[in-house]
């Protein structure tokens, strides 16, 4: 069944459009099993990218690529699901960047399809624990506080540590959007780096109240359980402090 647009005069004069769906229209269709999502990046010191050139920011500050827009300081978002990643990485070249030795999609088997082990996530550095270690990534589908749209938030490197404190707030939560969530950042330092961390702090009376955004955070969570949702952090080839 073909669908027609109809244009209604409204009261006001403006023209608004009755597309007379036919039931159960479903809208767009994906033939992808990936759903792409835009990403919040936490900016570091030294990050040069063009989106930014004309934008007055700080290390500290987070990018929003689905807006390209800088977010300053912290923000409020709702975390409706959580994806893990798992890296086995190198050690720090002169730039703090690691190379990564192995990857996995799922936090459970490295991309090869043999199992990741206890053994790999010790690491035989003593000065830094993210040599030669498998360490996690936890990537956060969230609904940041003024918008109506799903985005990823990754805690990695230094950060995941943090964000275990944050999912045993979140393990209380049924569900994990019943609140709000603030993320901000804190210094860290690696011998004569320094960095930001990422942080995440559940506020249990900070209670979400619109049903609306609760009514998109279950679709949202609902399409996470069906399809494979992945952002430019969730790849081998992310830049890891």
């Amino acid at each position: 069944m073909s669908t027609t647009a109809v244009a209604n005069t409204a009261k006001n004069g403006v023209a608004v459009m009755d597309f007379n769906l036919p039931e159960g229209y479903g809208g767009l269709e994906l033939q992808s099993k990936d759903v792409v999502l835009p990403h919040i990046q936490l900016l570091q010191k030294g990050v040069e990218w063009e989106e930014l050139n004309d934008i007055a920011w700080k290390p500290g500050d987070f990018y929003n690529s689905a807006t390209c827009e800088v977010i300053k300081g912290s923000f409020e978002a709702l975390v409706v699901d959580m994806k893990v990643t798992t890296k086995m990485m190198g050690p720090k070249d002169a730039d703090g960047r690691r190379e990564t030795l192995k990857f996995s999609s799922d936090g459970l088997h490295w991309d090869d399809g043999t199992a990741i082990t206890q053994a790999d996530r010790k690491s035989d550095d003593p000065e830094d624990f993210l040599n030669g270690a498998a360490v996690d990534s936890y990537h956060y589908i969230i609904i940041v506080k003024g918008s109506d749209f799903p985005i990823i938030l990754t805690f990695k490197g230094a950060s995941y540590r943090n964000a275990k404190t944050m999912n045993f707030a979140l393990n209380r939560m049924q569900p994990t959007w019943k609140c709000w969530t603030k993320f901000s950042s804190e210094e860290g330092v690696s011998g004569a780096n320094k960095f930001k961390k990422l942080v995440g702090k559940v506020q249990p009376k900070a209670l979400l109240t619109d049903p609306d955004l609760a009514t998109l955070a279950l679709e949202t969570w609902k399409a996470a359980k069906t399809r494979r949702v992945v952002s430019e952090d969730m790849t081998a080839d992310t830049p890891t402090y």
